[in-house]
């Protein structure tokens, strides 16, 4: 029964992960879908941090069945509460218009995009999405998998995923997520209790700092945000080796304050990108018509890594203590490299106009030139961000 409940569990979150960054990014409005798909995913640490500090509660403070019952019902309820919510939210206005569905999606971007008003940026961008799936329709040599890697942009894109989606799971940082109290025990910090305040404590401080970072993709760029996150975890995770190394040989007390202070700055540095724009940048890559099958590819590769950090980081911890985290050194260097040579910088373009960037004149766009009243628009509020 409880295997039974865990697979339920698992499909349930798949299937909402694997849909909930496509209907986000495609009802945003172009001047906000950066920023908005990438937050999304940051929302993920709120639930950490309801799940940390619900157990640092229980395991201090409340004895017997409701210990592990009040954890357990907590989970029970955001599933429920995300149902209920399930029905304010509108369909995605480029699946309407692939489904034919012409006059409902000129309604959702009205709304949503002219605050009901059928502005010329409306008319525009219902006039760019149409033509854009209809010429995908019509170029495409079928609908199935084998559309990811038929042309050389899709080739990339996929390269870029698969990359993507490794290196948001195998920066080091599942070594925390998976397994803080192995490495906590390995600087000496071994209180079960002292153990959860700083798991409580770290989701807090991951979430702040991926929140405000996604706040930066479109003043910053994606590229240059992957490249701050590259680099910054690399110095911190070569220190946090360091002082591991120390402290194993030693047992000096600051040498272990210090792995800790780095485990705090290496994620502080990894929320510049990972949380966020694993998913919002895997997305907004992708044409509509392999949208959805590209983002599948991303939850494959991360699952396929979790899978790494679940049977590998354990045996490698045992077996090699803090010399183990010379495997992510070399994996950190590899990102940061890929990261400057391979990653395409997404920033401006519209969902539609991005394939550009991939397929050159071989791009699947139509549609006019975007409204000026757009552009004005979008260059006041990078301004004021």
């Amino acid at each position: 029964m409880f295997l039974a409940g865990r697979f339920i569990m698992g499909m349930g979150s798949n299937i909402s992960n694997a849909t909930c960054p496509l209907l986000i990014t495609e009802v945003a409005h172009p001047r906000h879908r950066g920023r908005v798909t990438t937050i999304y995913n940051t929302v993920w640490y709120v639930g950490a941090i309801l799940a940390a500090w619900t157990t640092f509660g229980t395991l201090n403070h409340v004895v017997g069945d409701l210990s592990w019952r009040l954890p357990v019902g907590l989970q029970c309820a955001m599933p429920g509460i995300q149902l209920l919510a399930l029905w304010m939210l509108p369909e995605s206005p480029r699946w309407l218009i692939a489904k034919g569905k012409y006059a409902k999606a000129k309604t959702i971007l009205t709304k949503y995009h002219g605050n009901g008003t059928e502005t010329d940026f409306v008319n525009w961008e219902f006039s760019e999405i149409s033509q854009t799936i209809e010429l995908e329709e019509s170029v495409a040599a079928s609908s199935g998998w084998y559309e990811l890697v038929r042309t050389p942009g899709n080739r990339k894109r996929c390269l870029l995923i698969i990359l993507t989606a490794i290196f948001s799971q195998c920066s080091g940082n599942g070594l925390v997520s998976y397994y803080l109290s192995s490495v906590l025990n390995t600087i000496g910090i071994t209180n079960p209790s002292n153990q959860a305040a700083i798991n409580g404590g770290l989701t807090i401080w991951c979430w702040l700092v991926s929140l405000g970072c996604a706040f930066l993709v479109d003043r910053v760029g994606r590229r240059v945000l992957f490249l701050i996150a590259g680099v910054g975890m690399l110095i911190a995770f070569s220190i946090w080796t360091a002082c591991s190394a120390v402290y194993a040989k030693t047992g000096d007390s600051g040498a272990g304050s210090a792995v800790l202070a780095m485990i705090f700055l290496f994620y502080g540095a990894a929320g510049f990108a990972w949380p966020g724009l694993t998913v919002s940048y895997t997305v907004e890559i992708l044409p509509f018509k392999i949208r959805a099958k590209g983002l599948t590819l991303c939850f494959v590769g991360t699952s396929l890594a979790g899978i790494f950090n679940q049977y590998v980081n354990p045996i490698g911890l045992e077996a090699l203590a803090w010399k183990f985290y010379l495997v992510y050194i070399v994996v950190l260097v590899l990102e940061c490299l890929a990261i400057y040579f391979l990653y395409v910088e997404t920033r401006g373009p519209t969902l539609e106009e991005i394939a550009v960037l991939f397929d050159g004149p071989d791009a699947n766009v139509a549609g006019t030139t975007v409204p000026m009243e757009h552009k004005r628009s979008v260059e006041a509020t990078d301004d004021k961000a």
